[in-house]
């Protein structure tokens, strides 16, 4: 049976984008904002309409890349659900790096999906794959984070999972998530960092100074 349960966005607290050239990061799943895969209960409105054209795009991709995909994604009943009109219903911000794009991989692949992965590590390339049709490029740990519904500690090539009661911060620190009112696009962002690295003989991997303001 598909599972169309609502899926949580997710928080990067360290390590945004310097986790594509080996930096730790620490991301955490995000519960204040959700994103859920459904049919249309009447006429399809506005809404609806466009996320399944935008859906039907990424069943377009997946299909494109059949050897990383089709073991693991039935795509013949996705494409049934998409001419019915399945369409994501997501209140995750767009553009403000809290895993929107993250959230439709998750959703596709805990509905369609064939089976599970045991290695996170494996997942995580499987992920990668998956959402680099909105990025061109993923690391992959978006959607893993997501997927397990747990924080997720990044460090070169180890995954860690810590348990959900684990606290990551002290008590007298609190985080806050703030809305700077601007958006942003990450396959901008992301080609922008690599372009400003500096690889010096030394094999340090520097940041031009740009990245720092």
């Amino acid at each position: 049976m598909n599972n169309f349960s609502p899926i949580p966005a997710k928080l990067l607290l360290f390590g945004e984008h310097s986790v594509l050239i080996g930096s730790p990061a620490v991301l955490v799943p995000l519960n204040d904002f959700t994103a859920s895969l459904k049919f249309p209960s009447k006429e399809p409105n506005h809404d609806s309409i466009v996320s399944n054209a935008y859906l039907k795009r990424f069943s377009s991709y997946i299909h494109s890349n059949s050897e990383w995909f089709s073991e693991h994604i039935y795509l013949e009943e996705f494409d049934e659900a998409l001419k019915d009109g399945l369409y994501l219903d997501s209140d995750i911000p767009e553009g403000y790096g809290l895993g929107s794009s993250a959230s439709v991989c998750v959703a596709v692949y805990k509905a369609f999906g064939i089976s599970d992965f045991e290695d996170p590590a494996e997942l995580k390339l499987f992920y990668s794959r998956l959402e680099s049709f909105f990025h061109g490029k993923s690391s992959g740990i978006d959607p893993l984070t997501i997927h397990a519904r747990k924080p997720v500690v990044i460090e070169k090539d180890k995954i860690r999972y810590l348990d959900t009661d684990q606290k990551l911060f002290a008590p007298e620190i609190n985080v806050y998530l703030l809305d700077s009112g601007i958006s942003r696009n990450a396959g901008e962002i992301i080609r922008l960092f690599k372009a400003s690295l500096i690889t010096r003989s030394s094999g340090m991997i520097l940041l031009h100074p740009i990245c720092l303001f």
